[in-house]
């Protein structure tokens, strides 16, 4: 718990007093933030903070291209090729504590062709916690194709579609429990 006790109680307060509601979470958003910009080369930190919050508040968020074929893991908003290949850092963060995935296909983000059902796959295979796939929504049909061929996919993420306007979440709701896909109305 070194980590996650270098930060002193004045810290904690201040994140906890941002909103009187929900304190906790802002503390602990506040406090993740900040050990992971500091720590990024410290996978320690995945286990302290589960430890200390449950795995349950630890969600290991993860950019993955192919790299001659391997899936491997990027930093630095896709920038930088971590060397890491991505299936095994995954387990291996799930063995330490994470408690959800939130995978993000650099090689399928922004071309809004489709989710990248091979790495997510991949993932869903090698892990028993949620995955949530991140990286090629395009339209509702990719959200159907995405919950059809791999059922045990937790949830789908997408940003521009709905900001744009492309795609409306009540028509995306209905089509995918026309789907026979379960959704909250």
């Amino acid at each position: 718990m070194k980590l996650l006790d270098q930060f002193s109680e004045d810290l904690l307060l201040k994140a906890a007093s941002m909103d009187p509601v929900i304190g906790r979470e802002k503390e602990i958003e506040t406090v993740i933030g900040i050990l992971s910009r500091k720590n990024k080369n410290n996978p320690a930190l995945i286990g302290e903070a589960a430890k200390r919050y449950g795995d349950q508040c630890v969600v290991l968020s993860v950019d993955v291209k192919r790299v001659d074929g391997v899936f491997r893991v990027f930093a630095k908003g896709g920038r930088e090729n971590t060397g890491m290949e991505a299936i095994e850092w995954i387990k291996r963060c799930v063995g330490m504590g994470a408690g959800e995935i939130v995978v993000n296909s650099i090689d399928t983000d922004g071309v809004k062709g489709g989710f990248d059902i091979e790495l997510l796959r991949a993932v869903c295979d090698t892990v028993n916690v949620p995955v949530i796939a991140s990286g090629g929504a395009g339209s509702i049909r990719h959200f159907v194709e995405l919950f059809r061929q791999i059922p045990t996919i937790d949830a789908g993420l997408a940003a521009s579609i709905f900001h744009f306007g492309e795609v409306a979440i009540p028509d995306l709701k209905r089509t995918l429990r026309d789907n026979d896909i379960i959704v909250r109305l």
